[in-house]
């Protein structure tokens, strides 16, 4: 069993479509349909009902989809106690930008911190106060870069200005 194969199984999953897993895998649709079988064949089972609108996991291939999203877990916490160990940094930065900044400030930073941090993957959305506020309380964004004044900023968050300055119109 490898775990290129047990990858590839949950990512036909969740897009229900052989074509679209091989796409976003970077193989060709051949290649994975290969891999599948002889997994397949391995464990003597179908892992895949396939029709005409795409396929689906059986009930043999939802249990090793189950069990193939702990062991990709474990492996990517192994990946990261190694990288760690190495003294690299690893995992998922969840931030908001708001559209100002997103197209000023957030380019040139993030293209700085990928190039020297590359085990760290980032996720990046566009919002504004006082939305962000609640995806931070919420735990799905750990930070947010968004203009706000003091009277608005809640007590329970953390707070740091990174400039000052007014907004103008030029003509």
């Amino acid at each position: 069993m490898k775990i290129q194969t047990l990858h590839a199984l949950r990512t036909v999953r969740r897009l229900g479509s052989l074509r679209a897993a091989a796409r976003e895998l970077n193989v060709t649709q051949p290649a994975l349909t290969v891999a599948i079988r002889q997994l397949e064949d391995e464990l003597g089972v179908r892992l895949l009902e396939r029709n005409n609108t795409g396929v689906r996991p059986t009930i043999f291939g939802t249990r090793l989809i189950e069990h193939a999203e702990r062991i990709l877990g474990e492996v990517e916490r192994a990946r990261q106690h190694i990288a760690h160990m190495r003294g690299e940094w690893t995992g998922t930065v969840r931030f908001s930008a708001s559209p100002a900044s997103s197209v000023s400030i957030v380019p040139l930073a993030l293209r700085s911190f990928a190039r020297k941090h590359p085990g760290v993957r980032i996720e990046c959305s566009d919002g504004v106060y006082p939305s962000v506020a609640a995806r931070i309380r919420s735990d799905s964004l750990d930070f947010a870069l968004t203009p706000v004044s003091d009277r608005h900023l809640d007590s329970d968050l953390i707070s740091e200005p990174l400039f000052t300055g007014q907004v103008v119109i030029a003509c």
